[in-house]
């Protein structure tokens, strides 16, 4: 979730001094913390794929505070209602990388985008997905054949996945797997029943 325009700067100061600067980079933790130290240890390529821009945050910002629509109001509170009976522990990975997890945010996310996203454009939810998955999209052609590892917001998960798990040239690995607690992902099967209901 780097910004390719950033990347190039930002990387070169980590390579010369070990520093980030980049305020869009250094917010992240797992970048600042865990991504460029391994970089450095593995040698792995890094692939910015953020789409977003401060001028869509701008455009997007002047629309939401614009919009008024009282049936928008009423989906946001019963998505609210709704939400707490998904309640979980969103610092767990285990449950970030679950299928409840991606049903309860995309579902909460469902007012956003039926009334904001066309409004908003490039900036919206389905929009600024787009954005992001083509930028993956290219880098995933780029390195046909490797393990890549995609790094974002856990709310994104959800679209990239619907998009991914379609593809006949990826192979989705369940991240559980290589989580700290050991715990093994279900099989295959039981993930795709876990989704579809």
């Amino acid at each position: 979730e780097i910004p390719p325009n950033r990347w190039p700067a930002a990387a070169k100061l980590w390579r010369e001094k070990k520093l980030i600067e980049d305020d869009r980079i250094k917010r992240f933790p797992e970048y600042t913390d865990v991504l460029l130290p391994l970089m450095d240890e593995l040698k792995f390529q890094v692939e910015p794929c953020a789409a977003w821009t401060s001028t869509m945050a701008t455009a997007r910002g002047k629309v939401i505070s614009a919009f008024e629509n009282a049936e928008y109001d009423a989906a946001n509170v019963w998505v609210d209602t709704w939400a707490k009976n998904h309640a979980m522990n969103e610092a767990d990975p285990m449950v970030i990388h679950s299928a409840h997890y991606d049903h309860a945010t995309k579902g909460s996310l469902l007012p956003y985008d039926h009334w904001l996203d066309k409004l908003i454009g490039e900036g919206g939810w389905t929009g600024i997905n787009q954005g992001h998955y083509d930028l993956i999209d290219a880098a995933i052609k780029r390195h046909a054949g490797k393990r890549i590892l995609i790094t974002f917001g856990a709310g994104h998960r959800y679209w990239f996945l619907e998009q991914l798990r379609w593809r006949d040239d990826v192979k989705l690995i369940d991240a559980r797997a290589f989580l700290p607690s050991g715990k093994t992902p279900p099989p295959m099967e039981q993930q795709v029943v876990e989704e579809v209901f």
